[in-house]
């Protein structure tokens, strides 16, 4: 960033180009190990992804999951935005490829600000979870100081898998059900 002159807006363009050196630089271990967590989904037909997000605008992360098509179950929340769906592009490009996508737009009754993905095999038994501070946005990857964790384990992968059908059927509330777990 010296050596260019940079200023603390010129990164943003520069996170969003997916071979940018500052980008590589800055998404680091973190975004390398979310991305091979998707490319063992897809390698292997016996898996899925469950994934219950608060934002999600990252190109890199968007592409990887709709390469999984039917196979990625995302819960996808509204993010911050009261008002509209801050989601609604990376929404509307995983529809077109056929992604399971679930609405949780929450407008304000409270954040759905849930980071969290689990890989289930042979659709019953939840064999990985992913979860950590980061949100699966450029920004998320590149400009916060983040993290994540991978549990590999079929006991701890369950709750989260078990969590992620909770807030699937909780839609747009906090239901009792949701709150007590």
């Amino acid at each position: 960033m010296r050596e260019k002159n940079w200023k603390p807006e010129d990164i943003l363009p520069h996170i969003k180009e997916l071979e940018d050196p500052l980008r590589v630089f800055l998404s680091g271990e973190l975004r390398k190990e979310m991305l091979k967590m998707i490319g063992e989904v897809w390698i292997d037909p016996c898996l899925e992804l469950y994934a219950a997000l608060y934002e999600l605008n990252d190109r890199e992360l968007i592409d990887g999951l709709k390469l999984l098509r039917e196979r990625a179950h995302i819960l996808l929340a509204n993010g911050s935005d009261k008002d509209h769906d801050e989601n609604l592009m990376a929404r509307g490009e995983l529809i077109k490829a056929n992604v399971d996508v679930r609405d949780r737009l929450l407008r304000g009754k409270g954040l759905g600000h849930n980071k969290f993905a689990v890989v289930v095999k042979d659709k019953k038994n939840a064999i990985k979870a992913w979860t950590g501070s980061t949100n699966w946005s450029s920004t998320g990857l590149c400009t916060q100081l983040n993290n994540g964790i991978l549990i590999e384990g079929e006991k701890i992968a369950g709750i989260f898998h078990q969590q992620w059908h909770r807030l699937d059927n909780a839609g747009n509330c906090f239901t009792k059900i949701l709150i007590d777990a």
